[in-house]
């Protein structure tokens, strides 16, 4: 996702303002630093409680310019939000979850289509997903 926003905005002060905006609205203790001597953008790392707020209640449409691309990440964390309470659930059967499983990596993993100059253009995924 980061490098989807370093792509969509230049000016990095403004996703990271708008990102932290919404950790905040979640109530999620959030942080971007430079690692020391370099140019390194580094982030607090989340844990449990905190990721299932973020599948669930981050507003990707108030942090990205591009509608598409917000779609198209809440699809994914929306499929994969429902991959852990599949995993929870003594219903599910293993072949359900693996049909599941497989149709959500085959999302993830779907590469961009149309040429990248042109209007069809669509980004893949290419595992570039911030916070799960």
């Amino acid at each position: 996702m980061i490098s989807d926003l370093r792509r969509e905005t230049a000016d990095e002060e403004i996703w990271k303002a708008k990102i932290l905006l919404e950790m905040q609205r979640l109530n999620i203790s959030f942080q971007f630093w430079h690692e020391k001597n370099t140019n390194n953008l580094l982030y607090t790392s989340l844990m449990g409680p905190d990721k299932l707020k973020i599948l669930k209640g981050f507003d990707l449409f108030a942090v990205f310019q591009s509608i598409t691309r917000a779609i198209q990440i809440c699809a994914l964390w929306d499929q994969f939000n429902e991959l852990y309470h599949l995993m929870q659930d003594k219903k599910t059967t293993g072949e359900f979850f693996r049909y599941k499983a497989k149709s959500w990596l085959d999302a993830f993993t779907a590469p961009s289509t149309g040429h990248p100059n042109r209007s069809n253009f669509v980004r893949g995924y290419n595992n570039r997903i911030l916070f799960v």
